[in-house]
């Protein structure tokens, strides 16, 4: 928190973190909060935290044994995070999409997968 104190964090926030982050082994958590703290001046939010990590891991799913529903939500946050970013025009980070793309794939929502990969072709227009 010296990092950022600036950031209050709520009586929750380390068990949501604790919870939405605990199938990330921890040298690659410690790895992503250093890139994050590397390239941004914000406290990251858990979806970042998950793709920095899944970048230097190569995938979005951390442990198969995962319940498909906390998997999911977790996937959700990241795609809607993205969403965000290119609408607000931070840029299109491929490797993510792609990464949330075969990480849908992977948990058996091929229809999602499908049809992220429609959206990443037409923001790739854009």
């Amino acid at each position: 928190m010296a990092r950022y104190p600036q950031h209050q964090p709520s009586r929750g926030a380390p068990l949501h973190y604790a919870r939405f982050l605990e199938d990330i082994p921890a040298l690659l958590l410690a790895g992503a909060a250093r890139e994050h703290m590397d390239k941004r001046g914000w406290f990251p939010s858990i979806a970042e935290l998950r793709l920095e990590a899944a970048k230097l891991a190569g995938t979005l799913i951390f442990d198969p044994r995962q319940s498909r529903e906390l998997t999911e939500r977790q996937l959700f946050g990241i795609q809607l995070k993205l969403r965000g970013e290119f609408s607000r025009g931070v840029g299109l980070d491929e490797e993510a999409w792609e990464l949330l793309i075969a990480a849908y794939t992977q948990i058996g929502f091929v229809g999602t997968a499908e049809a992220l990969q429609w959206r990443l072709a037409d923001y790739k227009k854009r």
